[in-house]
């Protein structure tokens, strides 16, 4: 086991601890018959998407640590689940019905403090959002390929949002810089860039002051 794993699971609490293990047992149970993640996915990197959800949890405290957090396309519950599990309070988005059932009994078996939406992100209303804490939201997503396609699916939510405090943390790999570059020829933003301390083939981009050109 690497330092940097020790380092992060040294920073949950063992209650959370508990659920995080339970949540991949209800995970892994249902998609047996939903298909939450790809059959062949080997645990060890399942087990990697759990890890960075953590990290990611502990970058967005760094930056606001009672930002509402709204992640879209939440699907199998990564990283939403985790950051709920974490302490954050959560709203889910996913336009998959199925989907939405299954984040809906892990929230439930899990007493997590989280919202769920069945709708695509173009759809949802800003009345749909509770009250943020602080008039801040961070915005997570697994589900979109580049940054770029995630802008395009949120711009009209942050036109309805700009009354509020809303950055963007997403988990991403080493072509980030490219995802930054074609994202950048549409959209204005401020970008940062945070190496992962647990991959280091992964960062963690935070993006603030969103607006389309």
């Amino acid at each position: 086991m690497k330092t940097e794993d020790i380092n992060l699971i040294e920073s949950i609490q063992f209650g959370a601890y508990k659920k995080i293990v339970e949540y991949l047992a209800i995970l892994q149970q249902v998609n047996n018959h939903v298909n939450l993640c790809s059959s062949k996915l080997q645990f060890s990197k399942l087990l990697n998407y759990v890890m960075r959800s953590v990290e990611l949890h502990l970058t967005i405290l760094k930056f606001n640590s009672k930002s509402l957090i709204l992640d879209i396309g939440s699907g199998n519950g990564l990283p939403s689940i985790i950051l709920s599990i974490l302490g954050a309070k959560v709203i889910m988005v996913d336009s998959n019905s199925k989907k939405c059932a299954f984040l809906t009994l892990a929230v439930s078996k899990l007493n997590l403090d989280a919202k769920i939406i069945n709708s695509r992100i173009e759809k949802v209303e800003a009345m749909q959002i509770p009250i943020a804490i602080n008039n801040c939201i961070t915005i997570t997503a697994l589900a979109f390929s580049t940054v770029k396609k995630l802008l395009n699916a949120c711009i009209r939510n942050f036109e309805c949002l700009s009354h509020l405090n809303v950055s963007i943390f997403l988990m991403k790999g080493e072509n980030i810089e490219y995802e930054i570059l074609e994202a950048s020829k549409r959209f204005k933003f401020q970008s940062t860039i945070i190496n992962s301390t647990y991959d280091e083939k992964s960062r963690i981009l935070v993006l603030t002051d969103i607006s389309s050109k």
